[in-house]
């Protein structure tokens, strides 16, 4: 069986699995996408819980490399930043538009527009 095989039998077994934090704190999407997904999995679990795509990826323990940087990113920012493919990205974005948001504006504060 292949990988989205697996996730929709453990699904199929256990709806709530998709929910289910892990011991560093993750959910399953989020691990999936750590670890370099396929388009047919991540759709799997977020049709299993569609909320997901709004929980920022938070680690209860510290996360070593390039994972540091995702802390606080919500999943389609982190398939961004992990360097998914166009065509992926785009698949997660029509799923995520209502979660996506933009990033705090931290402006500079410019002396000759404040005279």
């Amino acid at each position: 069986i292949d990988h989205a095989g697996r996730v929709k039998a453990i699904l199929d077994a256990y709806p709530g699995a998709a929910k289910v934090l892990d011991a560093k704190g993750l959910l399953p999407l989020q691990r999936a996408l750590l670890h370099g997904a396929e388009w047919e999995v991540v759709k799997l679990l977020i049709d299993a819980f569609p909320s997901a795509l709004w929980y920022p990826f938070l680690p209860c323990a510290p996360m070593q490399g390039q994972f540091r940087t995702l802390v606080g990113l919500r999943p389609f920012h982190m398939a961004c930043s992990l360097k998914y493919e166009l065509s992926f990205l785009f698949l997660l974005l029509a799923e995520s538009q209502d979660s996506i948001v933009s990033a705090p504006s931290h402006r500079v504060h410019n002396k000759a527009q404040s005279r």
